[in-house]
């Protein structure tokens, strides 16, 4: 079973213009506090909904071939590597050793013993596509955020996180 995608690159810088986001806090653009408020709420985001919301490259290990689905909004295979018996990595081509399905679900139509498996993916919504849904969840964290600078203590259900509740990832 597949359960998380690691990924090395940084989130992505436009997925709420900071003009929006100036205007929703009333404070100048220049700020240089917003870029890294709109970075923290994408953090946020994708850490409420347990998976990649926000289009970037992820890697995950596997010790075989095991079907499962691809953490992530919009999944596309970049490349799928393993090891074979003679130690040689070699690369899976679609439609011959697997498939992945418009769900996300990953099927593997090789049995090959190997121990080591790469999938390297690419998932999340391009900047210029993500819901309102969303946008709205992460304004209403930076608003939060900026209000409130110091420790709080948030114990009910915020409109954030109903907002954001279509896209979470149960845990199976």
């Amino acid at each position: 079973m597949i359960h998380s995608a690691q990924t090395t690159e940084p989130m992505p810088a436009n997925l709420i213009l900071l003009e929006t986001v100036s205007q929703w806090v009333n404070v100048d653009e220049s700020d240089p506090s917003l870029a890294r408020l709109v970075k923290s709420a994408a953090l946020w985001a994708e850490g409420y909904c347990r998976q990649p919301l926000f289009r970037r490259t992820y890697v995950i290990e596997l010790e075989g071939f095991e079907d499962g689905y691809l953490p992530g909004v919009n999944p596309e295979i970049v490349s799928i590597t393993y090891i074979d018996g003679d130690g040689q990595e070699q690369t899976l081509e679609e439609r011959t050793h697997y498939k992945l399905l418009t769900t996300g679900l990953l099927r593997f139509w090789i049995d090959d013993r190997t121990k080591s498996v790469t999938i390297t993916y690419q998932a999340g919504y391009e900047a210029g596509e993500v819901p309102e849904d969303i946008q709205d969840a992460m304004l209403l964290k930076i608003e939060h955020r900026f209000d409130n600078r110091a420790d709080t203590i948030e114990e009910r259900t915020t409109a954030a996180q109903k907002l954001l509740y279509p896209y979470h990832y149960p845990i199976l």
